[in-house]
């Protein structure tokens, strides 16, 4: 029995030098990202990373997450973008053809509800959001996150201005520190130490 669990962990030494890198993930913990109707600016911060962006022309229409289907949004960091992670930058202007693309990024919520017939002056309504995607900074790197999607539709523009908004639909995302899940061989290694424990708590004694 010794033999086979050195044998056990010698496998899982050679699995744990030799099983390949993933990228490093960077999680977002904090930052607010904003659709004006069409328009989509923000940023976020987290984990040596930061960004501000601003782009215009039709990403999104905010009105489409008014359903009761599932809301994905894809897009590319370019227009105005800059994004830093660890001192290293990428920027990209609209202006200049050969700008970089800084990532890719996804928004996926459930559907914030269609509007009601009657709604009040300021209508809202939120649903948890995640985001993942990969950012062109360095050696490039995942990014995760996840937060509150809120929507925002004023029956006045008195009610925009009142709640900060240039325009209506809005959607507002904000972000929320999030709790890093433990990695493959961290858990490979717990069960291997528990494994060698309840072994020799249960190995019968010889007299």
């Amino acid at each position: 029995m010794r033999r086979l669990m050195l044998c056990t962990a010698a496998l899982a030494a050679v699995w744990c030098l030799t099983a390949p890198i993933p990228a490093h993930a960077i999680p977002v913990t904090g930052g607010v990202d904003v659709f004006w109707h069409i328009d989509f600016v923000g940023g976020w911060t987290g984990d040596g990373t930061s960004a501000q962006f601003s782009l215009g022309g039709a990403v999104f229409d905010a009105g489409g997450a008014f359903t009761t289907d599932d809301v994905t949004i894809t897009f590319r960091l370019f227009g105005f973008s800059t994004v830093t992670v660890d001192g290293a930058t990428c920027t990209a202007n609209l202006g200049d053809p050969f700008a970089a693309n800084c990532g890719t990024l996804t928004l996926r919520s459930a559907g914030l509800g269609p509007i009601p017939p009657s709604p009040p002056p300021l209508y809202t309504a939120s649903t948890p959001f995640t985001i993942s995607g990969h950012i062109n900074v360095g050696p490039g790197y995942e990014l995760t996150g996840a937060g509150t999607l809120t929507g925002y539709v004023c029956g006045t523009a008195q009610a925009c201005i009142d709640a900060g908004l240039e325009a209506s639909p809005a959607l507002r995302y904000t972000f929320v520190g999030n709790v890093p899940e433990p990695s493959t061989g961290l858990l490979l290694g717990l069960a291997l130490v528990v494994g060698a424990v309840s072994h020799r708590v249960h190995r019968p004694r010889q007299d």
